[in-house]
C-alpha cells in the first residue's frame, strides 16, 4: 500500500477508502463520513499523494516555524538589551573566549555559568 493517508481535510475523519474501479482501472480516495474524494487517478499511489497534498496547511506550518524562529531571536535580543552596563564587560570577555565567534547564545551561557546566574 502507498503512503499512509492523512485524515479528511474537510471533516477530520479517518474513515477513508481507496476505491479502485475495475471498469476504468482508476483509483480515488474518499471519506466515508462526508463523501469528499479525489478525482480519479490511474494508480493508487497518485490518488494517495493527491489526498495527502495540503499546500495551504504546509505553507501555514512553514510560516509558523519561521515566526517561532523570529520570536526566539527577538527574545534573545531583548535579553541582551537588558544586560546592565556593569555586566556587559563580563559578557564581552566571555564572547571573545568562545570558539564560535558570533555565537551570542553560547557566549551568554558561558558568562552566566561563570557568574552563577544559571
Amino acid at each position: 500500500m502507498p503512503d499512509e493517508l492523512k485524515p479528511c481535510p474537510f471533516c477530520g475523519s479517518n474513515a477513508l477508502d481507496c476505491y479502485i474501479s475495475d471498469d476504468t482501472d482508476s483509483s480515488c480516495v474518499s471519506c466515508l463520513d462526508c463523501k469528499a474524494s479525489t478525482p480519479p487517478w490511474l494508480d493508487a499511489r497518485s490518488a494517495h499523494e493527491h489526498w495527502n497534498t495540503r499546500p495551504v496547511e504546509d505553507a501555514l506550518r512553514a510560516r509558523l516555524e519561521a515566526a517561532k524562529g523570529l520570536i526566539a531571536a527577538m527574545d534573545e535580543q531583548e535579553r541582551l538589551n537588558n544586560v546592565k552596563d556593569t555586566d556587559y564587560s563580563g559578557f564581552l570577555t566571555a564572547f571573545r573566549r568562545t570558539k564560535h565567534k558570533g555565537d551570542v547564545a553560547i557566549a551568554r551561557a558561558k558568562w552566566e555559568a561563570v557568574n552563577g546566574q544559571i
